[in-house]
């Protein structure tokens, strides 16, 4: 699902068969004022009738539920911030992320954070504590971290305990106008289903239960 906001392409959202978006954020810039031309584009819609599945020709695409535009609480360098409960509003999850958790939240292959930082520093540390998924095999979860498009660190992390990042944020990772995205990649995700412990099919990477930047 690609959609692009006043003729501007902003996001490729990923949607399988059966599958639905929920609270997919898609950001805009700072510049987004007046009123908003929204296009959705599905690239696969379909109708019944090609299915063989109805009479119905009408190409469907995705049965969009509403559309909220809201402005993320800025964040001040130094607070922590829980990704699980009922979460913060200074944080904002752009994509690849599993549903809510009361410890924090599960990455899926790729996912991405958004920070609103109100007095970017010079220099800054993020700091997040995170438990590898691991799976029946042991083997350690490797990923990248990357702020902005700046590649701030790679990590293999082994054992089933807690563990915390401490990676160094230089300020020219953060936007003009303070935004800072975050980025996990992981390079072995797995699922408790292939690993044959629960018939859960997501993909895991990490299970972030919380961060925060703090100044250097």
């Amino acid at each position: 699902l690609t959609v692009s906001v006043n003729g501007v392409q902003r996001a490729k959202l990923g949607l399988g068969p059966g599958a639905e978006l929920r609270e997919a954020i898609v950001l805009l810039d700072s510049g987004s004022q007046g009123p908003l031309d929204i296009r959705l584009r599905c690239r696969r819609a379909a109708s019944l009738a090609m299915l063989d599945s109805g009479d119905d020709d009408r190409l469907l695409g995705v049965f969009l539920r509403r559309i909220v535009v809201v402005a993320p609480e800025p964040y001040v360098i130094g607070r922590r911030l829980r990704l699980g409960g009922e979460g913060d509003p200074s944080c904002l999850f752009l994509t690849g992320w599993h549903e809510r958790e009361e410890e924090g939240r599960w990455t899926d292959r790729v996912a991405r954070l958004y920070l609103q930082v109100a007095e970017p520093p010079l220099d800054a540390e993020l700091e997040f504590d995170a438990l590898p998924y691991l799976g029946s095999g042991g083997d350690p979860v490797r990923f990248t971290v990357y702020a902005g498009r700046r590649r701030v660190a790679r990590l293999s992390w082994a054992g089933p305990e807690r563990q915390r990042g401490r990676l160094p944020i230089p300020r020219g990772a953060f936007d003009p106008d303070g935004g800072l995205r975050l980025t996990w990649r992981i390079a072995n995700p797995r699922s408790p289903r292939s690993a044959g412990e629960s018939a859960d099919a997501r993909t895991l990477g990490l299970m972030i239960e919380s961060l925060a930047l703090v100044g250097r």
